[in-house]
């Protein structure tokens, strides 16, 4: 049986933290689109959120209605111990007010708890992070994963 190729977005999502300190995330969308193209025509489709569920704080990806503008619902929830599914990384205090940063040298991994990070960005309870980039990842046809 042949496998047949699939194409996923991962999102870049970036902000500056009360600190100084710019905090991002790379999210791999767990949808897989036929074609390269698709994949990018739906990225505006995509956005997040890092805010409480119960107890704990989380990241919530969710994804817009195309017909409807403020019709949404959550496609994806990340737990701070489910560190497999993000990418995190925070500008180094050396490097906090640099005119151009260079995300080789002056930024480094990042494992704070997301309780900590909201505190950092904002007093609220809830928190939208800026979509910077995007891009698109080959991957296999999978079940367990929704097909566009």
């Amino acid at each position: 049986m042949k496998k047949q190729i699939k194409y996923m977005l991962e999102l870049n999502f970036s902000d500056r933290m009360n600190n100084g300190r710019d905090i991002s995330f790379d999210i791999l969308v767990p949808i897989q689109f036929n074609t390269e193209k698709e994949a990018i025509e739906n990225q505006v489709f995509f956005f997040a959120k890092i805010e409480y569920l119960d107890k704990d704080v989380v990241i919530n990806i969710y994804e817009k209605d195309k017909n409807l503008e403020k019709n949404y619902k959550i496609i994806k929830t990340i737990q701070w111990k489910d560190f497999y599914s993000y990418k995190c990384s925070i500008t180094r205090k050396e490097s906090i007010g640099k005119v151009c940063i260079d995300p080789m040298i002056d930024e480094e991994p990042c494992s704070e708890r997301f309780d900590t990070i909201l505190k950092g960005l904002t007093e609220e309870k809830s928190f939208s992070l800026q979509c910077l980039a995007y891009w698109v990842e080959p991957a296999f046809e999978s079940i367990e994963i929704r097909q566009w």
